[in-house]
């Protein structure tokens, strides 16, 4: 299962810049991104749910993309 580019806009500091908190999940490479709680958090729920997606035909896999986006949006805050 590939990654979604989930990431609430609504934190940013002053700068304007992207102030993530602990529930986004943020896209790029490095370190920052590996590390961030959001992305840790993703990566626990894809696990969660891969074992099932393999097993499941190609008509249903969407069905799990939605279920991870929507764990993270119900999270508090959203992610």
């Amino acid at each position: 299962l590939q990654p979604a580019v989930i990431y609430n806009s609504k934190f940013r500091g002053p700068s304007g810049m992207l102030n993530p908190h602990k529930h986004d999940v943020l896209s790029g490479r490095g370190n920052f991104v590996n590390n961030h709680d959001g992305n840790k958090r993703f990566r626990t729920i894809v696990n969660q749910h891969k074992q099932e997606y393999v097993a499941c035909p190609k008509s249903e896999k969407p069905k799990y993309a939605e279920l991870i986006v929507n764990e993270i949006r119900d999270l508090n805050p959203p992610g």
